[in-house]
């Protein structure tokens, strides 16, 4: 396992760790191991690689499970990207079995990036078109809002200038739509940090597009990501929640605020004030 902190530039670091275990060697007779190596980017930033094991009597299995084991046994299963690449440097698609293992470990998979030849990246929906597992993603948008949330709350406690983060609008006051967009407020000592290097954006899903909007002390980077998800950061500083409360702050816990997380009573102390 290697650190990887987000899909952006993924692409030659994957290639170069599925490349690195890659090598067929012998094991007995015909059977060999090693002719394919694979290589997966997780959510936590973490490259996983395995190779492949050739048997007969269909005993074998692809570098994809190899690596998937690795990944399980760290017990992530939301993947970013995987590559496989063969011993003569060939870029592979993951066959029909190892498409079914990455959708059914987790059904965000269903967005990672599939690495491919002539500089390609596809989704992997892509290669499992009208998937069941899609079907029900779709039943309970729900879910995918409470597991981002989840992980966005566990990234933020990790990075120590970040003080408070809080879901605000719709989602907070439970009044959210399909067509609604998840807001956030995050409180950091300094906030530019996070809107200059957007790289961790991509930690949270494949993006389609990005753009950077000024709100008085608050500054939104807002994002769209491929599964559907429209996610406003806000950056500010602890000066946002100060009394008396500036009157933007004042509009933004009006229409709902919920706390995901802070090292001390700061945004939790301003819920019901009038």
């Amino acid at each position: 396992m290697t650190n990887l902190p987000t899909t952006k530039s993924a692409r030659p670091p994957l290639i170069a760790a599925a490349q690195a275990v890659c090598g067929r060697f012998s094991l007995r007779e015909d059977f060999s191991a090693g002719s394919v190596g694979a290589a997966i980017l997780t959510a936590g930033g973490n490259i996983y690689t395995g190779i492949c094991i050739d048997l007969a009597c269909g005993l074998g299995f692809c570098a994809e499970v190899a690596a998937i084991a690795e990944m399980l046994k760290a017990r992530e299963t939301h993947i970013l990207a995987v590559v496989a690449v063969s011993a003569d440097g060939e870029l592979l698609a993951p066959c029909g079995r190892c498409r079914e293992m990455i959708a059914q470990l987790d059904p965000r998979n269903l967005d990672c990036l599939v690495i491919l030849a002539d500089d390609r990246e596809v989704p992997l929906r892509a290669l499992l078109p009208e998937h069941w597992l899609a079907e029900s993603q779709a039943e309970q948008p729900e879910n995918r809002v409470g597991q981002f949330l989840d992980e966005f709350a566990q990234w933020a406690a990790a990075q120590p200038d970040i003080q408070a983060v809080a879901l605000v609008g719709s989602h907070a006051r439970n009044a959210a739509t399909d067509a609604s967009d998840i807001d956030l407020v995050v409180i950091a000592r300094q906030p530019e940090w996070y809107l200059h290097d957007t790289a961790w954006i991509h930690r949270f899903g494949p993006l389609q597009r990005q753009q950077v909007e000024h709100y008085g002390q608050l500054i939104s980077l807002r994002v769209w990501y491929g599964d559907g998800r429209e996610v406003e950061y806000g950056f500010t500083d602890e000066r946002w929640a100060a009394l008396p409360l500036d009157a933007g702050t004042r509009q933004v816990i009006a229409g709902g605020l919920r706390v995901l997380f802070e090292r001390e009573p700061l945004l939790s102390a301003l819920k019901g004030m009038p």
